[in-house]
Protein backbone atom coordinates (compact mmCIF):
# COMPACT_ATOMS: atom_id res chain seq x y z
CA UNK A 1 0.00 0.00 0.00
CA UNK A 2 1.39 3.56 -0.54
CA UNK A 3 0.91 6.01 1.62
CA UNK A 4 -1.86 8.31 0.60
CA UNK A 5 -3.64 11.05 1.59
CA UNK A 6 -6.10 9.06 3.76
CA UNK A 7 -3.36 6.53 5.39
CA UNK A 8 0.07 6.54 6.58
CA UNK A 9 2.28 3.56 6.32
CA UNK A 10 3.26 0.92 6.87
CA UNK A 11 5.83 2.03 9.43
CA UNK A 12 6.92 1.76 12.75
CA UNK A 13 5.86 3.91 16.19
CA UNK A 14 7.36 6.51 17.45
CA UNK A 15 7.80 6.72 21.46
CA UNK A 16 5.04 8.79 21.90
CA UNK A 17 2.95 6.83 19.70
CA UNK A 18 3.05 3.53 21.70
CA UNK A 19 0.21 4.08 23.82
CA UNK A 20 -2.16 4.40 21.71
CA UNK A 21 -0.70 1.04 19.42
CA UNK A 22 -1.64 -0.74 22.92
CA UNK A 23 -5.00 1.46 23.22
CA UNK A 24 -6.33 -0.06 19.68
CA UNK A 25 -5.18 -3.57 20.35
CA UNK A 26 -6.85 -3.50 23.74
CA UNK A 27 -9.90 -2.14 22.46
CA UNK A 28 -10.19 -4.76 19.63
CA UNK A 29 -8.11 -8.05 21.91
CA UNK A 30 -9.94 -6.93 25.46
CA UNK A 31 -12.86 -5.16 24.52
CA UNK A 32 -15.35 -6.11 27.07
CA UNK A 33 -12.85 -7.91 29.71
CA UNK A 34 -10.17 -6.71 31.94
CA UNK A 35 -6.47 -7.07 30.94
CA UNK A 36 -3.86 -5.12 29.26
CA UNK A 37 -1.79 -6.24 26.11
CA UNK A 38 0.94 -4.03 26.81
CA UNK A 39 0.94 -5.27 30.41
CA UNK A 40 0.97 -9.31 28.82
CA UNK A 41 2.83 -8.73 26.13
CA UNK A 42 6.13 -6.97 26.90
CA UNK A 43 8.81 -8.48 25.20
CA UNK A 44 6.48 -7.11 21.61
CA UNK A 45 4.77 -3.89 22.56
CA UNK A 46 8.67 -2.68 24.36
CA UNK A 47 9.58 1.04 23.67
CA UNK A 48 13.14 -0.16 23.21
CA UNK A 49 12.02 -2.95 20.17
CA UNK A 50 9.38 -0.02 18.10
CA UNK A 51 11.10 -1.75 14.58
CA UNK A 52 8.82 -4.59 15.83
CA UNK A 53 5.63 -3.07 15.57
CA UNK A 54 4.32 -2.30 11.95
CA UNK A 55 1.36 0.05 11.88
CA UNK A 56 -0.58 1.77 9.53
CA UNK A 57 -1.71 5.40 10.71
CA UNK A 58 -4.59 7.48 9.99
CA UNK A 59 -4.50 10.89 10.66
CA UNK A 60 -1.98 10.35 12.89
CA UNK A 61 -3.59 7.93 14.73
CA UNK A 62 -2.93 4.30 14.52
CA UNK A 63 -5.59 2.29 12.77
CA UNK A 64 -4.35 -1.12 12.09
CA UNK A 65 -1.30 -3.16 13.63
CA UNK A 66 0.86 -6.55 13.12
CA UNK A 67 3.23 -7.58 15.86
CA UNK A 68 6.86 -9.49 14.67
CA UNK A 69 8.96 -11.01 17.67
CA UNK A 70 12.32 -12.34 15.96
CA UNK A 71 13.75 -15.32 18.18
CA UNK A 72 16.78 -17.61 17.60
CA UNK A 73 15.80 -21.34 18.46
CA UNK A 74 17.85 -24.33 19.12
CA UNK A 75 16.27 -27.33 17.30
CA UNK A 76 18.07 -30.59 17.72
CA UNK A 77 21.23 -29.20 17.92
CA UNK A 78 20.30 -26.69 14.91
CA UNK A 79 19.99 -22.67 15.09
CA UNK A 80 17.55 -21.44 13.31
CA UNK A 81 15.48 -17.48 13.43
CA UNK A 82 11.51 -17.55 13.59
CA UNK A 83 9.49 -14.67 13.29
CA UNK A 84 6.51 -15.09 15.43
CA UNK A 85 3.64 -13.26 14.43
CA UNK A 86 0.63 -11.46 16.86
CA UNK A 87 -1.95 -8.86 18.25
CA UNK A 88 -2.46 -8.77 14.36
CA UNK A 89 -6.10 -5.92 14.62
CA UNK A 90 -7.17 -3.05 12.93
CA UNK A 91 -9.55 -0.88 13.83
CA UNK A 92 -13.49 -1.89 13.09
CA UNK A 93 -14.33 1.44 11.43
CA UNK A 94 -11.03 0.65 8.82
CA UNK A 95 -11.84 -2.77 8.52
CA UNK A 96 -12.30 -3.94 4.45
CA UNK A 97 -9.46 -2.03 3.67
CA UNK A 98 -6.14 -4.35 3.13
CA UNK A 99 -4.55 -3.03 6.04
CA UNK A 100 -3.90 -6.05 7.66
CA UNK A 101 -2.92 -7.43 4.79
CA UNK A 102 -0.42 -4.68 3.83
CA UNK A 103 1.09 -5.32 7.43
CA UNK A 104 1.52 -8.73 7.39
CA UNK A 105 3.37 -8.47 4.06
CA UNK A 106 5.59 -5.61 5.57
CA UNK A 107 5.99 -8.17 8.32
CA UNK A 108 7.48 -10.75 6.16
CA UNK A 109 10.02 -8.60 4.21
CA UNK A 110 10.77 -7.11 7.50
CA UNK A 111 11.39 -10.81 8.97
CA UNK A 112 13.19 -12.24 5.73
CA UNK A 113 15.48 -8.96 5.92
CA UNK A 114 16.62 -9.89 9.76
CA UNK A 115 17.14 -13.37 8.29
CA UNK A 116 13.90 -15.49 9.60
CA UNK A 117 13.83 -18.43 7.83
CA UNK A 118 9.96 -19.54 9.35
CA UNK A 119 7.34 -17.46 10.62
CA UNK A 120 4.91 -18.89 13.42
CA UNK A 121 1.66 -16.91 13.54
CA UNK A 122 -0.78 -17.33 16.53
CA UNK A 123 -4.08 -17.42 14.80
CA UNK A 124 -5.35 -18.68 10.96
CA UNK A 125 -7.17 -17.19 9.77
CA UNK A 126 -7.54 -16.13 5.99
CA UNK A 127 -5.44 -13.59 6.50
CA UNK A 128 -2.43 -15.65 6.72
CA UNK A 129 -3.44 -18.86 4.71
CA UNK A 130 -3.87 -16.86 1.79
CA UNK A 131 -0.58 -15.66 2.55
CA UNK A 132 0.99 -19.55 2.59
CA UNK A 133 0.74 -20.08 6.16
CA UNK A 134 -1.39 -23.10 7.73
CA UNK A 135 -1.41 -25.55 10.28
CA UNK A 136 1.31 -27.93 10.21
CA UNK A 137 3.37 -30.09 12.82
CA UNK A 138 3.03 -32.64 15.14
CA UNK A 139 3.29 -32.36 18.62
CA UNK A 140 1.80 -34.16 21.86
CA UNK A 141 -1.10 -33.40 24.21
CA UNK A 142 -1.32 -35.88 27.28
CA UNK A 143 -3.92 -35.41 29.57
CA UNK A 144 -3.39 -37.04 33.38
CA UNK A 145 -6.26 -37.28 35.78
CA UNK A 146 -5.05 -35.29 39.01
CA UNK A 147 -5.20 -38.89 41.34
CA UNK A 148 -2.58 -40.25 38.96
CA UNK A 149 0.38 -37.77 39.28
CA UNK A 150 3.50 -38.46 41.10
CA UNK A 151 3.68 -37.08 45.10
CA UNK A 152 6.28 -34.78 45.62
CA UNK A 153 8.94 -36.35 47.48
CA UNK A 154 11.78 -35.10 48.02
CA UNK A 155 11.29 -32.38 46.39
CA UNK A 156 10.54 -28.23 47.03
CA UNK A 157 9.45 -25.51 44.71
CA UNK A 158 10.38 -21.88 44.17
CA UNK A 159 8.43 -19.45 42.10
CA UNK A 160 10.25 -18.33 39.39
CA UNK A 161 9.82 -14.18 38.74
CA UNK A 162 10.94 -11.39 37.35
CA UNK A 163 12.63 -10.38 41.01
CA UNK A 164 14.38 -13.53 41.03
CA UNK A 165 17.57 -12.90 38.93
CA UNK A 166 19.28 -16.22 40.74
CA UNK A 167 16.35 -18.40 40.17
CA UNK A 168 15.42 -17.23 37.01
CA UNK A 169 19.35 -17.82 35.66
CA UNK A 170 19.15 -21.57 37.07
CA UNK A 171 15.94 -22.17 35.38
CA UNK A 172 17.66 -20.76 32.27
CA UNK A 173 20.36 -23.46 32.56
CA UNK A 174 18.05 -26.20 32.81
CA UNK A 175 16.67 -25.16 29.27
CA UNK A 176 20.11 -25.43 28.12
CA UNK A 177 19.98 -29.27 28.52
CA UNK A 178 16.99 -29.08 26.14
CA UNK A 179 17.18 -30.49 22.53
CA UNK A 180 14.34 -28.25 21.38
CA UNK A 181 14.54 -24.75 22.96
CA UNK A 182 14.57 -20.82 22.73
CA UNK A 183 17.87 -18.67 23.03
CA UNK A 184 16.56 -16.42 25.83
CA UNK A 185 19.05 -13.67 27.88
CA UNK A 186 18.00 -13.50 31.31
CA UNK A 187 16.58 -10.12 30.95
CA UNK A 188 14.29 -11.30 28.46
CA UNK A 189 13.84 -14.39 30.07
CA UNK A 190 12.51 -11.81 33.21
CA UNK A 191 10.58 -9.71 31.40
CA UNK A 192 8.63 -12.68 30.04
CA UNK A 193 7.90 -14.46 33.90
CA UNK A 194 6.83 -10.59 34.87
CA UNK A 195 3.58 -10.74 32.72
CA UNK A 196 2.28 -13.77 34.60
CA UNK A 197 1.02 -14.38 31.52
CA UNK A 198 1.16 -17.27 29.26
CA UNK A 199 -0.19 -18.25 25.75
CA UNK A 200 -2.81 -16.08 26.67
CA UNK A 201 -3.74 -16.99 29.99
CA UNK A 202 -2.83 -16.29 33.48
CA UNK A 203 0.21 -18.49 34.14
CA UNK A 204 2.91 -18.81 36.85
CA UNK A 205 6.65 -20.45 36.41
CA UNK A 206 8.07 -22.43 39.35
CA UNK A 207 11.27 -24.14 40.06
CA UNK A 208 11.85 -27.52 41.25
CA UNK A 209 14.79 -28.60 43.55
CA UNK A 210 15.70 -32.19 44.65
CA UNK A 211 17.95 -32.35 47.62
CA UNK A 212 18.02 -28.53 47.36
CA UNK A 213 19.33 -28.52 43.46
CA UNK A 214 17.48 -27.09 40.63
CA UNK A 215 16.40 -29.90 38.49
CA UNK A 216 13.70 -28.88 36.56
CA UNK A 217 11.07 -26.01 35.44
CA UNK A 218 7.71 -25.85 34.17
CA UNK A 219 5.69 -22.85 33.14
CA UNK A 220 1.74 -23.42 33.61
CA UNK A 221 -1.47 -22.06 32.53
CA UNK A 222 -3.98 -21.83 35.77
CA UNK A 223 -7.47 -23.29 35.74
CA UNK A 224 -10.27 -20.72 34.35
CA UNK A 225 -14.09 -20.27 34.50
CA UNK A 226 -14.58 -21.76 30.95
CA UNK A 227 -16.20 -24.68 30.11
CA UNK A 228 -13.63 -26.78 28.42
CA UNK A 229 -11.09 -25.97 31.30
CA UNK A 230 -11.94 -24.53 33.99
CA UNK A 231 -10.90 -27.61 36.20
CA UNK A 232 -7.47 -27.89 34.05
CA UNK A 233 -4.12 -26.85 34.73
CA UNK A 234 -2.00 -26.76 31.69
CA UNK A 235 2.07 -27.41 31.30
CA UNK A 236 2.94 -25.33 28.19
CA UNK A 237 6.79 -25.11 28.99
CA UNK A 238 9.23 -27.63 30.64
CA UNK A 239 12.59 -28.24 31.02
CA UNK A 240 14.92 -30.96 33.21
CA UNK A 241 13.93 -33.77 35.08
CA UNK A 242 10.47 -35.40 33.34
CA UNK A 243 9.35 -37.26 36.47
CA UNK A 244 9.97 -34.09 38.79
CA UNK A 245 8.04 -31.92 36.35
CA UNK A 246 4.94 -34.15 36.72
CA UNK A 247 5.44 -34.37 40.17
CA UNK A 248 5.85 -30.73 40.78
CA UNK A 249 2.40 -30.16 38.32
CA UNK A 250 0.64 -33.21 40.66
CA UNK A 251 1.33 -30.02 43.53
CA UNK A 252 -0.01 -27.24 41.32
CA UNK A 253 -2.85 -29.24 40.34
CA UNK A 254 -4.03 -29.68 43.86
CA UNK A 255 -3.61 -26.63 44.81
CA UNK A 256 -5.04 -25.21 42.12
CA UNK A 257 -8.09 -27.85 42.79
CA UNK A 258 -7.95 -28.78 38.93
CA UNK A 259 -9.25 -31.98 38.14
CA UNK A 260 -7.05 -33.00 35.48
CA UNK A 261 -3.38 -31.87 34.04
CA UNK A 262 -2.59 -31.31 30.42
CA UNK A 263 1.36 -31.25 29.25
CA UNK A 264 1.87 -29.91 26.12
CA UNK A 265 5.06 -31.64 24.95
CA UNK A 266 7.22 -32.03 22.08
CA UNK A 267 6.24 -35.86 20.24
CA UNK A 268 10.02 -36.42 20.37
CA UNK A 269 10.22 -36.37 24.33
CA UNK A 270 9.83 -40.36 24.50
CA UNK A 271 10.55 -40.06 28.24
CA UNK A 272 7.29 -37.79 29.32
CA UNK A 273 5.62 -40.35 26.46
CA UNK A 274 6.59 -43.35 28.69
CA UNK A 275 6.02 -41.85 31.80
CA UNK A 276 2.54 -40.20 30.68
CA UNK A 277 1.84 -44.20 29.27
CA UNK A 278 2.56 -45.92 33.07
CA UNK A 279 0.58 -43.32 34.42
CA UNK A 280 -2.67 -43.82 32.20
CA UNK A 281 -2.66 -40.67 30.55
CA UNK A 282 -4.70 -39.83 27.59
CA UNK A 283 -2.41 -38.96 24.86
CA UNK A 284 -3.71 -37.03 21.60
CA UNK A 285 -1.28 -35.70 18.39
CA UNK A 286 -2.00 -31.76 17.90
CA UNK A 287 -0.49 -29.27 15.04
CA UNK A 288 1.27 -26.01 15.76
CA UNK A 289 -1.34 -23.76 17.79
CA UNK A 290 -1.83 -21.52 14.91
CA UNK A 291 -0.27 -21.20 11.40
CA UNK A 292 3.49 -21.21 9.74
CA UNK A 293 5.01 -20.33 6.77
CA UNK A 294 8.28 -20.38 5.23
CA UNK A 295 9.84 -17.57 4.33
CA UNK A 296 12.95 -18.62 2.66
CA UNK A 297 13.72 -22.33 2.01
CA UNK A 298 17.49 -21.54 1.09
CA UNK A 299 18.19 -20.30 4.86
CA UNK A 300 15.61 -23.28 6.09
CA UNK A 301 18.07 -25.80 4.48
CA UNK A 302 21.10 -24.31 5.38
CA UNK A 303 20.48 -23.53 8.93
CA UNK A 304 19.41 -27.33 9.39
CA UNK A 305 22.30 -28.56 7.33
CA UNK A 306 24.02 -30.33 10.25
CA UNK A 307 21.20 -32.18 11.33
CA UNK A 308 20.04 -33.13 7.46
CA UNK A 309 24.08 -34.12 7.40
CA UNK A 310 23.65 -36.65 10.51
CA UNK A 311 20.64 -38.20 9.15
CA UNK A 312 21.62 -38.55 5.44
CA UNK A 313 25.54 -38.57 5.67
CA UNK A 314 27.50 -35.31 4.92
CA UNK A 315 28.17 -36.21 1.43
CA UNK A 316 24.75 -36.53 0.68
CA UNK A 317 23.15 -33.88 1.89
CA UNK A 318 26.29 -32.22 -0.16
CA UNK A 319 25.35 -33.78 -2.78
CA UNK A 320 21.26 -32.52 -3.08
CA UNK A 321 20.26 -28.87 -4.85
CA UNK A 322 17.26 -26.90 -3.38
CA UNK A 323 15.77 -24.24 -5.10
CA UNK A 324 11.92 -22.34 -4.45
CA UNK A 325 9.68 -20.05 -6.45
CA UNK A 326 8.14 -17.18 -4.39
CA UNK A 327 5.32 -14.51 -5.12
CA UNK A 328 4.01 -11.77 -2.71
CA UNK A 329 2.43 -14.36 -0.86
CA UNK A 330 5.40 -16.21 -0.29
CA UNK A 331 6.67 -20.34 -1.37
CA UNK A 332 4.78 -21.31 -4.08
CA UNK A 333 6.57 -24.72 -5.41
CA UNK A 334 10.22 -26.39 -4.18
CA UNK A 335 12.47 -28.54 -6.14
CA UNK A 336 15.36 -30.48 -4.59
CA UNK A 337 17.28 -31.87 -6.98
CA UNK A 338 20.59 -35.03 -6.75
CA UNK A 339 22.19 -35.37 -9.67
CA UNK A 340 19.69 -35.97 -12.68
CA UNK A 341 17.30 -36.33 -10.29
CA UNK A 342 14.52 -34.20 -9.18
CA UNK A 343 11.67 -33.90 -6.95
CA UNK A 344 9.42 -31.02 -7.36
CA UNK A 345 6.56 -29.54 -4.99
CA UNK A 346 4.53 -27.25 -6.00
CA UNK A 347 1.98 -25.09 -3.63
CA UNK A 348 2.93 -23.61 -0.51
CA UNK A 349 1.16 -25.02 1.85
CA UNK A 350 2.82 -28.62 0.13
CA UNK A 351 5.91 -27.34 0.43
CA UNK A 352 5.24 -26.82 4.44
CA UNK A 353 4.02 -30.31 4.89
CA UNK A 354 7.21 -31.56 3.28
CA UNK A 355 9.58 -29.77 5.57
CA UNK A 356 7.32 -30.18 8.29
CA UNK A 357 4.38 -32.92 8.41
CA UNK A 358 5.48 -35.82 9.79
CA UNK A 359 2.17 -37.64 8.66
CA UNK A 360 1.48 -39.66 5.45
CA UNK A 361 -0.13 -37.04 3.97
CA UNK A 362 3.44 -35.16 3.35
CA UNK A 363 3.83 -35.03 -0.29
CA UNK A 364 7.27 -36.77 0.09
CA UNK A 365 4.95 -39.70 1.78
CA UNK A 366 4.37 -41.11 -2.05
CA UNK A 367 6.97 -39.46 -4.06
CA UNK A 368 8.98 -41.90 -6.44
CA UNK A 369 12.82 -43.17 -6.48
CA UNK A 370 15.73 -42.87 -4.62
CA UNK A 371 15.97 -38.69 -3.58
CA UNK A 372 12.63 -39.38 -2.75
CA UNK A 373 13.53 -42.04 0.14
CA UNK A 374 16.31 -40.13 1.12
CA UNK A 375 14.23 -36.98 1.58
CA UNK A 376 11.80 -39.12 3.94
CA UNK A 377 15.19 -39.91 5.84
CA UNK A 378 16.27 -36.65 5.92
CA UNK A 379 12.53 -34.63 6.87
CA UNK A 380 10.74 -33.37 8.79
CA UNK A 381 12.69 -30.95 10.70
CA UNK A 382 11.23 -29.88 14.27
CA UNK A 383 8.95 -27.05 15.14
CA UNK A 384 9.35 -25.09 18.63
CA UNK A 385 6.38 -24.63 20.39
CA UNK A 386 5.20 -21.27 21.97
CA UNK A 387 6.09 -21.11 25.55
CA UNK A 388 6.22 -18.19 27.22
CA UNK A 389 7.34 -16.85 23.88
CA UNK A 390 3.69 -16.70 22.14
CA UNK A 391 2.70 -13.49 21.23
Amino acid sequence: MEASKEFDGPTTPTAEQLPAVVELANRVFRSGRSGDMGREYPTLFRPDGLEQMRIVLHKGRPVSHVGVVLGDVSLLGCSTRVASIGAVCTDEAFRGRGLGGTLMDDAVRHACKQGAAVMLISGGRSLYTRRGAYSVGAFARYTFAADALPTMDGLSLDPVTADGVAIAGEALRLFEGEPIRYHRDIEDYRTQLGSRNLVNRPGETVLVRRGGRPSAVLSVNLPLCVPQQKDVLIVQELAGSRPDVLAAAGALTARNHAASLQVEAYAQDLTLASLAAEAGAKAHSTAFPGTVKILDVATLWQDFWPLLAERIGPATARSIDVSFQADDFGVQSVEIRRGSEAVKIEGAKEALSAFFDPSDTSPLATAQGPLAELLRQALPLPLPMYGLNYV
